[in-house]
């Protein structure tokens, strides 16, 4: 039996919704075996012109994952499109950006990546099982979402650890860290 025969479901991120902790923390303790990378569901940012011509690239790997896997169950996590912005400026600053925000949100992230609607369309076209939740909700009640995930998956939720994991940079702590991205830059080019 090859890997990809059992896998039962797939976990299409996106970024920024918990996808680290599940991966680390959650999906583990299940009986399920899952499938889970959130660069099945986009990327969020331009890096080189290639991403800025392919901003399909979502529904080319969606494709992928149908032809492979046949119609496994899909999770999705969604979050709100400003907090989900705010989020990715923080990775891309955690990552060495050194870009100011409005630069980065008008030259280097791809609008098209907040299309949800478009995307949720097209994983209920192509799977016909999709769990989708909310970022928003999973943090207000973790043990709701994870229990509402478990119910779609057909398993019981699991004793799980509830230690936060990725933390963000907001405020000042944003700030330094773009100038702190900034001197390294100009150091390693001087």
């Amino acid at each position: 039996m090859k890997y990809r025969d059992t896998i039962e479901a797939v976990h299409v991120g996106l970024h920024k919704t918990g996808s680290t902790w599940l991966q680390l923390l959650f999906f583990p303790k299940l009986p399920v075996t899952i499938l889970s990378n959130e660069l099945i569901g986009g990327i969020p940012e331009y890096h080189t012109l290639k991403d800025m011509l392919n901003v399909d690239e979502r529904y080319y790997y969606t494709d992928c994952v149908r032809e492979q896997l046949g119609d496994v169950k899909i999770i999705l996590g969604l979050r709100h499109p400003k907090a989900l912005m705010n989020s990715l400026y923080s990775q891309y600053l955690k990552g060495g950006g050194t870009e100011s925000y409005k630069v980065w949100e008008t030259i280097l992230f791809n609008w098209d990546y907040l299309d949800f609607d478009k995307y949720v369309a097209y994983l209920h076209k192509n799977f016909s099982n999709v769990f989708v939740y909310w970022y928003e909700d999973f943090k207000a009640d973790k043990k709701k979402v994870l229990s509402e995930m478990c119910d779609f998956l057909g398993c019981d939720l699991p004793e799980y650890d509830d230690t936060i994991i990725n933390k963000g940079l907001y405020g000042w702590d944003a700030v330094v860290r773009r100038w702190k991205n900034k001197w390294r830059a100009w150091n390693a080019n001087h």
